[in-house]
């Protein structure tokens, strides 16, 4: 879900309905808050919000999401300061009837090369006769398709778009198999010309932290964890290669729990990520 504000210091937590709306409670794959950095673009502050996938059964039918935000953790469970709009509200709709896809993406990534989207994203299980709608978005809601790709039982797939990307372009991959349906997550690239840029899959996190960087070519990388007292809790050298980059790091040794800041120091420069370890 895209969150547009008028601020850009909010909590954000994700609530649920199986009551048709008489009573909304935290939803049980992201019970805990989650506070965000959001980017200004005039006149809102935005960022994306994002539930953790799973595979739903006939039992969710009629199911409701929805996104309630407040200025602090005070404000976010005092009904007459927290905020929701009515309107966006995500129904889930199952029919008895159809059946549940074996294959999964397990990963989409995204660059952009010369003004042009580059998708690369990985499966498994897929099945026979099984193809792959991309779908493009500029404001992160409304997807158009933009692409086709018929499957060939293979794990991994590389999609190029024609059309150049505008200030910020959103994807999406549709997998289709039969009368059955699954998405991937949506990714972004921006036209603003980065050098380098993360995204990171597993916020909050829990012994790992999976990242995927893209960096314009081969730099060297400094990945740290800091804690809100300002200490270093983890630092990693890493040499990236041009396009996209997977690291994991291992936190086994580290008490998680908390918020972090993820910074990663090259050529002087830094970028920075609001993290939540539980």
């Amino acid at each position: 879900m895209i969150c547009r504000l008028l601020f850009n210091r909010f909590t954000v937590t994700t609530n649920i309905t199986v009551d048709n709306g008489a009573t909304w409670n935290n939803a049980p794959l992201s019970p805990s808050s989650q506070t965000f950095s959001y980017t200004y673009n005039s006149p809102y502050y935005v960022d994306t919000v994002e539930y953790p996938s799973f595979i739903a059964n006939p039992a969710n039918n009629g199911h409701r999401f929805r996104i309630r935000v407040g200025t602090s953790l005070t404000n976010l469970s005092n009904n007459s300061c927290a905020s929701y709009n009515t309107t966006d509200v995500i129904t889930l709709g199952l029919n008895a009837s159809c059946d549940v896809l074996p294959a999964r993406f397990i990963r989409l990534n995204s660059s952009l090369i010369n003004r042009y989207a580059s998708l690369v994203w990985d499966v498994t299980d897929e099945q026979p006769n099984t193809s792959y709608i991309i779908e493009r978005s500029e404001n992160g809601m409304q997807f158009k398709e933009a692409g086709k790709i018929n499957g060939a039982l293979q794990s991994r797939y590389v999609w190029n778009d024609s059309v150049a990307a505008q200030q910020r372009t959103y994807y999406r991959v549709k997998m289709i198999t039969g009368g059955a349906v699954k998405y991937s997550k949506v990714v972004v690239v921006s036209q603003k010309g980065y050098e380098l840029d993360m995204q990171v899959f597993n916020n909050p996190f829990h012994e790992r932290i999976l990242i995927d960087f893209a960096s314009d070519k081969q730099r060297p990388v400094t990945i740290q964890l800091i804690d809100m007292t300002g200490r270093i809790r983890l630092e990693r050298k890493q040499l990236l290669a041009a396009g996209i980059n997977t690291v994991q790091l291992e936190l086994t040794d580290i008490e998680s729990s908390g918020l972090y800041i993820l910074q990663v120091l090259y050529e002087g420069k830094s970028i920075q990520k609001k993290l939540i370890g539980n």
